[in-house]
């Protein structure tokens, strides 16, 4: 079936919506005997197994649960015997014993070994404490250079190389005019993330110019390359201008840290697409306001910018071709994934666009059709992409760019029933038979 009466049906091929006590008795308690009357006083005292004769003889204990009280066949116990009233006197503290003194001759004997052993002390703290002096003014003098050498100011630390949080990293100082650096500033990535709709690069900024550089424009172009699979870093992932004419972002030659923000549109793999240690990242700064920039005095270390919304005319071309590549390589990493899981079974088509297609109020291209697969895949990421000329269930010469979910089903029923589990329109999700052979006949099953 082709895949283009799909999209005419409803005029909006196939967008993308987001997945949708034991109780017991308390110990302590039990039956206590009360206390004889006073006329049996005396009788009480005369009794010698419960009368305590001193305050040293222990009371008998009374009957607790799990505790059974003394009886006549109990074995006799220490605190049942009576001892005689013995007098408590008063404790009376005695001096201590004094230490017999030693022997007037020993004592000299020992004093002057003492004094010996102090003095060979003072001694060598003397030696350590001048060897650390001289040692520590000789390391002290090497890293005034090294930080001379970075060209960082002396007596201030320098910014240390590689990426830093914002919160640890120095502050940059330019307190002189600069000239533009005949050289391009280097980029070096440090990270790569995607959060928002945007893909977030962050980069190490250095100048090979003693004074530095400088980003001054309002359409400074930035770009990111990464590998094709033909080579080094030869394709072009993301690209934008960003305007610094308000806030110039000042390079010194030690190296600042810069997050470069692209948004939808501008970048055209996933950040799990790509390695902060495989990319590339360019720049071509705008020179037009002037090649010199006057001191701007203190700024953070760390500076985030986002490129301006709009492609710039030049980049058109440039933009239109990354899409088109971004898709070609999307589908070759894809297929294996598809021939694994999908071969021979049903699947919930979501999209089929291609270029020059007219639909939802435009006309789309490679980046629109690029920029909605990237939107599907965030909200199902098991989302592969293919190409209709080159799988026989789809009509051929179509060159139609189809997004499938990428869950398999063994019948056309399971696989629509997912698109009304995620709350899809049936013009945006169907059922659709992925094989490696076979002709388009009965590979489609509409909701």
């Amino acid at each position: 079936m082709d895949p283009r009466q799909l999209d005419a049906e409803a005029d909006a091929p196939h967008e993308d919506l987001p997945a949708s006590a034991a109780s017991g008795e308390e110990a302590g308690t039990g039956d206590v005997a009360p206390l004889p009357p006073m006329d049996d006083a005396a009788a009480w005292a005369d009794t010698p197994s419960q009368a305590p004769t001193s305050f040293a003889d222990p009371v008998p204990r009374a009957a607790y649960p799990g505790f059974p009280a003394p009886s006549a066949h109990s074995a006799p116990s220490a605190h049942m015997v009576p001892t005689p009233y013995q007098q408590v006197f008063p404790y009376q503290p005695q001096p201590a014993a004094e230490p017999a003194p030693l022997p007037q001759e020993q004592w000299s004997s020992q004093r002057g070994l003492l004094v010996v052993v102090i003095i060979l002390l003072l001694v060598i703290a003397a030696g350590g404490g001048v060897w650390y002096g001289t040692t520590r003014h000789g390391d002290d003098a090497a890293g005034a250079s090294a930080v001379a050498a970075d060209g960082a100011p002396q007596g201030s630390l320098a910014p240390a190389q590689g990426s830093q949080p914002a919160s640890v990293e120095g502050s940059v100082t330019m307190g002189s005019t600069i000239e533009a650096c005949g050289t391009a500033p280097s980029l070096t990535p440090t990270s790569v993330t995607e959060s928002n709709g945007e893909l977030q690069v962050s980069v190490r900024a250095a100048s090979s110019c003693a004074d530095g550089d400088f980003l001054a424009g309002s359409v400074d172009r930035l770009y990111v390359k990464a590998p094709s699979g033909q080579g080094g870093a030869d394709d072009v992932v993301a690209n934008g201008r960003f305007d610094f004419s308000a806030n110039p972002f000042f390079i010194p030659s030690s190296g600042r840290t810069l997050t470069l923000r692209f948004g939808a549109g501008h970048y055209f793999r996933s950040a799990g697409d790509l390695s902060a240690s495989t990319i590339s990242v360019g720049a071509e700064p705008d020179r037009s306001a002037g090649s010199s920039l006057p001191a701007q005095g203190v700024g953070s270390g760390v500076v985030s910018a986002l490129a301006l919304p709009e492609t710039h005319p030049a980049d058109n071309a440039l933009e239109d071709a990354a899409a088109s590549s971004a898709l070609r390589w999307q589908k070759t990493r894809d297929k294996t994934t598809v021939t694994s899981t999908l071969k021979g079974k049903w699947t919930p088509q979501l999209s089929s666009k291609r270029a020059g297609l007219v639909a939802e109020g435009k006309t789309w291209d490679s980046r629109a059709t690029l920029e909605e697969f990237q939107a599907t895949r965030r909200g199902v990421p098991t989302a592969v992409l293919i190409n209709s000329d080159e799988w026989p269930v789809f009509d051929a010469g179509g060159g139609w760019w189809v997004t499938l979910a990428g869950v398999a089903y063994d019948t056309p029923e399971q696989a629509n029933a997912w698109c009304d589990a995620q709350g899809l329109d049936r013009d945006h999700c169907f059922a659709k038979k992925i094989d490696t052979t076979g002709t388009p006949d009965g590979t489609t099953k509409l909701r």
